[in-house]
């Protein structure tokens, strides 16, 4: 009897893009919210955790990016060093796939913020189990949203950054106005004084200059409205200030959001002819929270539940297969400094006796995620989790690199 392994993955993946083509229809006219992505943390990476290379049960809900890769390494001689890819589509350059920063911000529009949260992952890497070498693949979809949609990072950093655009026009106005007083005033000056050198005329110029410059801040004292600077000037403080709602935006790490990732994985031995065996069906629901009056940490709750999962025992006999329910909990703190740092503990209910795939995630771990260059982070992990045979448990450290494009680049809203 022939088994379907991947009807899971198949539809989530059809109504990802099926959301993808909807909330992306009206973005070609307005600017993509790539330039609005903030760097919170390392970012997910659902298809790697799922595979046990990360030996977690939680599915990290933070700072989906446009792209991101993932490489590993690790002190246990069964499982080698993989690597994984994440794409989030409506975080992307692609135009008919990325969701316009404006439609993502606004309140109503909950299918936007879900498309543009929603990431597709991939990992594979190698075992050895039984003496013989095996591949592992994996493949998972994964959304999350904010429960308050202005706590969302690119919700606050569109807000934020909107405000800061809306200054530096209402200062090219003034701008404009100011050049058509002072074109005016040089052509009265002319049309008077046509004798004067060009350097009475700069000199006359300057004087006008601050007359009209005095005149048109009375104006807008008058009306209640705040001073104006020149363009140079008017541009230096609409970047200064965007960076500032750029930066307001990423302090919203801790705000509350869920997260739902569903997938698959499968297991190939190296000898021909090795038939492709289900290393389960996942899915996995998550919350985070920020506890009140703990402002610098986060709490993160994570239940996944496979079905149909091999047990590696018995890879080169008969297969069979079994399905569990995990649950985890991590803590997480901010170590504050120039380049974030995150100290973090976590336990999880993962089975010592089940040799599953699943089952080789931490039962207590420590570990440390540091931010060691723009959109480059090192994510450091040791405890304790199922020894490679199922009988009992061991210590094991762990070592994962995750890169991709930087971010945090000022939109291109904000001009030179």
């Amino acid at each position: 009897m022939r088994h379907h392994l991947f009807p899971v993955t198949t539809v989530a993946v059809a109504a990802a893009l099926a959301c993808g083509a909807a909330a992306a229809q009206n973005a070609a006219t307005d600017e993509s919210l790539k330039p609005y992505l903030v760097e919170i943390a390392p970012g997910p990476q659902s298809a790697y955790e799922m595979l046990g290379l990360a030996h977690t049960v939680v599915t990290s809900l933070q700072s989906p990016k446009d792209w991101m890769g993932v490489i590993g390494a690790s002190d246990r001689n069964d499982a080698k060093g993989g690597f994984g890819f994440t794409f989030t589509p409506g975080r992307s350059d692609i135009r008919a796939l990325a969701v316009s920063a404006r439609a993502y911000a606004t309140s109503d529009h909950w299918v936007h913020r879900l498309w543009g949260a929603t990431t597709l992952s991939y990992a594979q890497n190698q075992a050895e189990y039984g003496g013989a070498d095996y591949r592992q693949q994996a493949f998972f979809a994964q959304t999350l949203y904010y429960l308050t949609p202005g706590q969302d990072p690119q919700v606050a950093a569109f807000e934020g950054v909107a405000k800061c655009v809306q200054a530096k026009e209402q200062a090219e106005a003034f701008n404009t106005q100011m050049l058509q007083r002072l074109a005016a005033a040089r052509a009265e000056a002319r049309a008077r004084n046509p004798q004067l050198g060009a350097e009475a005329i700069e000199t006359l110029m300057e004087q006008l200059e601050d007359k009209a410059t005095q005149e048109m801040e009375a104006e807008r004292a008058a009306a209640a409205e705040a001073p104006m600077s020149f363009m140079p000037r008017a541009i230096a403080a609409t970047r200064a200030c965007a960076q500032t709602a750029m930066d307001t935006a990423a302090a919203n790490w801790r705000a509350t959001r869920v997260g739902l990732a569903i997938g698959q994985g499968w297991i190939t031995g190296s000898a021909a002819g090795s038939q492709r065996l289900s290393l389960g069906q996942h899915l996995s629901l998550s919350g985070v929270w920020g506890p009140p009056g703990m402002d610098r940490s986060l709490l993160q709750l994570t239940v996944r539940h496979s079905r149909r999962e091999v047990d590696l025992q018995t890879l080169a006999g008969t297969p069979s297969y079994r399905s569990d329910t995990q649950a985890a909990v991590r803590f997480t703190y901010d170590a504050g400094g120039a380049r974030k740092v995150y100290m973090l503990a976590e336990v999880s209910t993962a089975r010592a006796d089940a040799v599953t795939q699943s089952s080789t995630a931490f039962r207590q771990a420590l570990g440390l995620d540091s931010q060691i260059a723009d959109g480059t982070w090192l994510e450091l992990r040791h405890g304790r989790l199922r020894s490679s045979d199922g009988n009992g448990t061991e210590a094991k450290s762990l070592l994962t690199l995750k890169f991709s494009g930087a971010v945090g680049g000022l939109p291109k809203l904000l001009g030179s």
